[in-house]
C-alpha cells in the first residue's frame, strides 16, 4: 500500500513520443495528397462530440476526467485544411457560428451608427456545398490487460499493460440534397503501459 508506482525513462519516453510521432506521420500523409481536380470543396464542421461518455479508467477512484478529447473538432478542421497542402477543402465556420454572427451583427451595427448612409455592408458567408457530421461513438477501456511482477517480504518489481479502443465514425452530407454521400467508422488501439517498483 505504500509502495510507489515509478516510471522507467524507456517507458516514459516510448509512451509519450508514440502519438506524437504516429500525428506527425498521419498529418503529413494528408499534406502530402494530391490536389482535386477542380475548384477546391467548400466544406462545413459543426460540433464532433463525444457520445461516449467515458470517464477516464482508475482503480482506485472515481475520475471525473473524460476518456477522449471534448474538441474533437479542432483535430478534423485541421486534418482538413492540412488535406493536399490545403488545395483540398475550403473549411468554413461553423462550430463557433452563434459567436461569428453576433461580431458579424457588432460589425453592421457600428458601421450602420458612424457612418450611415455610407455603410458598407459585409460580404456574405461562404456557403458550404458539404458537411460533415458524426463523432467519437465508442471507448472501450480495458479491453486486453497483462503484465508481470514479483513481490517479496513487500519488495518488488512489476510491469503492467492495458488496451483500450477509441471509435469514430464520419459521414460526408450533401447540403443540397440531404444525402449522405458517404459514412465511415474507424477505431484504433491506445496501449498504455507503466512500472512499478
Amino acid at each position: 500500500g505504500c509502495s510507489p508506482t515509478l516510471m522507467s525513462k524507456d517507458v516514459i519516453e516510448e509512451v509519450a513520443d508514440a502519438p506524437e510521432i504516429i500525428m506527425n506521420k498521419r498529418f503529413n500523409e494528408l499534406a502530402n495528397m494530391r490536389g482535386v481536380d477542380g475548384p477546391v470543396i467548400p466544406i462545413a464542421v459543426y460540433r464532433f462530440p463525444d457520445m461516449t461518455g467515458q470517464r477516464k479508467p482508475a482503480t482506485n477512484f472515481a475520475s471525473l476526467s473524460s476518456a477522449v478529447t471534448q474538441g474533437a473538432e479542432v483535430f478534423l478542421i485541421k486534418a482538413l485544411q492540412d488535406a493536399g497542402k490545403g488545395k483540398w477543402f475550403q473549411v468554413v465556420e461553423r462550430a463557433s457560428l452563434e459567436n461569428l454572427v453576433k461580431e458579424r451583427q457588432l460589425i453592421r451595427s457600428q458601421r450602420e451608427l458612424y457612418e450611415k448612409d455610407q455603410a458598407k455592408p459585409l460580404t456574405p458567408l461562404t456557403v458550404a456545398g458539404i458537411m460533415i457530421d458524426g463523432g467519437i461513438v465508442g471507448f472501450d477501456s480495458n479491453v486486453g490487460t497483462g503484465g508481470i511482477g514479483a513481490r517479496f517480504l513487500g519488495v518488488g518489481a512489476s510491469q503492467e499493460y492495458r488496451k483500450d479502443e477509441v471509435t469514430v465514425v464520419l459521414r460526408l452530407i450533401s447540403i443540397n440534397t440531404g444525402e449522405v454521400l458517404l459514412s465511415t467508422g474507424s477505431s484504433k488501439t491506445i496501449l498504455s503501459t507503466s512500472a512499478g517498483a
